[in-house]
């Protein structure tokens, strides 16, 4: 009878271990990105970067959304990895002034924990270049 209530004792007494926390993704910076430029170009900044990272595990990504002016290094994955943006030759097409504007979304494939969201803007003057003249 002792070796019983021992059994029992230990089997209460013990911790239920818990499952750990699943890996979330992370995309920094938090923020969108706002290019601007004239007709035709050249677009400021040209390009920007987004650190894709993980709170443990690597965890697989789809980056989806893309407005046509804009070009990514990488449109899946793994973590960690940086992803460069670029604008490209369908900004000079667009006609100014005039924003335009997206949403591209990060994806976490594995497991869906950390997916984001980005606005980007690209504002497009019309293109004048104003002078000043001092007599």
């Amino acid at each position: 009878m002792r070796s019983l209530t021992f059994l029992l004792i230990v089997l209460l007494a013990s911790p239920l271990s818990a499952a750990p926390p699943q890996s979330r993704m992370t995309v920094t910076p938090s923020s969108g990105a706002a290019i601007t430029g004239p007709q035709s170009g050249p677009f400021t900044p040209a390009s920007f970067t987004y650190a894709l990272g993980s709170t443990g595990k690597r965890l697989s990504y789809r980056i989806t959304g893309l407005p046509s002016w804009l070009t990514a290094s990488s449109l899946s994955g793994t973590t960690p990895a940086t992803v460069m943006f670029s604008v490209n030759g369908n900004a000079s097409v667009l006609g100014g002034p005039l924003a335009y504007s997206g949403t591209m979304t990060v994806t976490n494939t594995t497991n869906g924990l950390g997916n984001a969201t980005r606005a980007v803007t690209l504002t497009v003057s019309d293109g004048a270049i104003s002078s000043a003249a001092t007599l």
